[in-house]
């Protein structure tokens, strides 16, 4: 079953709000607030444990029989058409579709390195 987290970016304060925030506070503080731009937890954990969250930015090694991705990348966690991707460059790969058929570690292996609120330049200096 997947396990609903969110975590928010304070655009006023900017700094990230953990998840245990709002379980304290109330989850209506997380919606009902236009300072704050909300992600939603992926279900998936990157090679240390780390939990996966929308606007994280991953290092990612896919293996080459999906003829995507051959090299280490660099992508940004997104979520479009109803499910979540890594996105580098305006190209997509879907997570969910491959973790429904298969263990997401058959085919790629990936690392939070930050995200695009407090490390948008490593996204920068990779695509340059």
């Amino acid at each position: 079953m997947h396990e609903f987290k969110f975590r928010a970016w304070d655009k006023e304060e900017n700094r990230m709000i953990p998840w245990d925030f709002f379980c304290d506070a109330g989850i209506k503080d997380l919606f009902n607030n236009d300072s704050l731009t909300v992600m939603q937890f992926t279900g998936l954990k990157d090679k240390h444990g780390k939990e996966i969250f929308e606007n994280d930015i991953v290092k990612v090694w896919i293996n080459t029989d999906l003829n995507a991705w051959e090299h280490q990348q660099l992508a940004q966690v997104v979520f479009k058409c109803g499910c979540f991707c890594l996105q580098n460059n305006n190209r997509s790969i879907l997570l969910d579709d491959k973790c429904k058929k298969e263990p997401l570690n058959k085919f790629f292996e990936c690392e939070a390195i930050g995200n695009i609120y407090e490390n948008l330049d490593i996204l920068g200096q990779a695509q340059n």
